[in-house]
């Protein structure tokens, strides 16, 4: 295996990822978190010396054409497909673009760490509106590869309920970014005080309680950090665009926040830099799965406050030390939730849960042996840092610079279009002739037809 096609907007290892281009382009695909899981797939390969080149989204959009697929099928030994929670009624159109794909490849087409989208009670068995297309999904992805990986144990019962075989069709493997360095795991022990930096996630959707929780507890440690993951959010951060509409005014949605004023609000488009930032904390909480999954990666202690069945079925796998938003308040004390749980449950159970996933990639004949090479990060993938006073100059070069960008994005999605709708002519102009040639041939035989019916009935006649 030398080179595998990887569902992804950008390389992790490309240098020229800029937060314009992260924006214009949608290379993190609306969540900086995707960065993290996509950055464990292409280590993974590296470390074995396969060349791994991100899709663009292209294959969910359905803007591979004939020419394209032939290409891939060509130079391409395996198609990866690192998922989120893609079993959802939003994301419809893209699984069936991925099933029409699928259908079209000749190579091995491996789904990683899929999961559905559910509330915090899980109902994996009652019927969803999208189940149709999530069974094409599956039966299409196992059509090229042996195994689909979801991510935990609610969409393993939900693949069961839609009459796939664990074990057989699919496999529990959790996130594949706590893999991103192998079994390599270490954490240093917690010591707080009011010296402490603490770095903070949530989103727009918190309930307004623990929001309120959460940020006193970057009023209480004036050295932490909030780590926003939505490109609204990147987009204010770098550019200083409100986040509208938001669900709460509590939410940081212009730079008018006392967040922002405070300087207390850093995003990371380079998933090390993230780490670098995270090793330096002596506390990672809040609700975002992978803001406090790079806490673990980095070795700094995380308490996890999942908020739905999704960030819950992680949890649960990976046995994070959780305590659930919904059982947080504005009254709620740090001390008590650090009290409730076993911030190195995680630990315990790490060297399983790689085996599992080891097992689950050679099943697919991919490589299964993950680097545990640590990188350093790139200062200038920091985003956030004194955007409330920058000047109106360093303002202005960031919007020429993201206009740029745009520009050429919507350039290359009109070459694409072109593209694919001469494909799509060229289709059906070749289905017309077909179809015509198949009509004279059919005429010819008709005919043919006729005359032997009629010879042979004038051969009938009295004479």
């Amino acid at each position: 295996m030398k080179k595998v096609l990887v569902r992804g907007g950008y390389s992790p290892f490309d240098g020229g990822m800029t937060p314009e281009r992260a924006l214009a382009h949608n290379l993190i695909g609306g969540n900086t978190g995707n960065t993290v899981y996509l950055n464990s797939i292409f280590r993974l390969l590296a470390a074995q010396g396969i060349e791994a080149v991100p899709d663009g989204y292209q294959g969910e959009r359905g803007l591979f054409g004939a020419e394209d697929i032939a290409r891939i099928n060509e130079e391409y030994d395996a198609y990866l497909v690192p998922l989120a929670d893609a079993f959802r009624d939003s994301f419809t159109k893209q699984l069936k673009a991925f099933t029409r794909l699928f259908k079209k490849l000749t190579i091995p087409c491996v789904v990683v760490g899929v999961c559905l989208r559910t509330p915090f009670e899980p109902r994996p068995t009652e019927p969803h509106s999208f189940d149709g297309v999530v069974k094409d999904f599956v039966a299409a992805a196992l059509e090229r590869s042996a195994l689909v990986g979801v991510r935990g144990e609610v969409t393993a019962r939900y693949l069961a309920h839609l009459g796939f075989k664990e074990d057989v069709d699919f496999m529990a493997i959790g996130c594949p970014s706590m893999f991103t360095f192998g079994e390599s795991l270490q954490q240093k022990p917690l010591k707080l005080t009011p010296e402490s930096k603490l770095s903070v996630n949530f989103n727009q959707y918190t309930h307004e309680p623990a929001m309120r929780f959460l940020q006193s507890l970057l009023e209480r440690y004036p050295a932490s950090q909030y780590v926003p993951q939505n490109g609204h959010d990147l987009r204010l951060a770098y550019l200083g665009v409100p986040v509208d509409p938001v669900a709460t005014p509590l939410y940081p949605a212009t730079l008018e926040h006392p967040l922002y004023q405070r300087d207390q609000i850093r995003m990371y488009v380079n998933p090390y830099t993230w780490m670098d930032s995270l090793a330096a904390c002596d506390l990672s909480i809040g609700g975002r799965i992978h803001g406090n999954i790079v806490s673990v990666l980095a070795g700094t202690p995380a308490v996890f406050m999942p908020t739905d069945g999704r960030t819950r079925e992680l949890c649960e796998y990976h046995c994070f030390p959780h305590v659930a938003m919904r059982n947080v308040t504005e009254e709620s004390q740090l001390e008590d939730l650090l009290d409730r749980v076993d911030l190195r449950s995680h630990l315990k159970m790490h060297a399983d849960r790689y085996e599992r996933f080891q097992r689950f990639l050679s099943t697919n004949g991919l490589p299964s042996e993950c680097s545990t090479e640590r990188r350093s990060g790139l200062s200038r993938y920091e985003v956030g840092q004194g955007i409330a006073s920058i000047s109106r100059e360093e303002l202005v070069a960031r919007w020429v610079a993201f206009n740029r960008e745009a520009v050429a994005f919507k350039a290359a999605k009109k070459d694409a279009r072109i593209k694919k709708e001469k494909t799509r002519t060229q289709l059906q102009k070749q289905k017309v002739e077909r179809l015509q040639k198949e009509n004279e041939q059919l005429k010819k035989k008709l005919n043919r037809k006729s005359v032997r019916l009629a010879l042979g009935l004038a051969g009938r006649l009295p004479h």
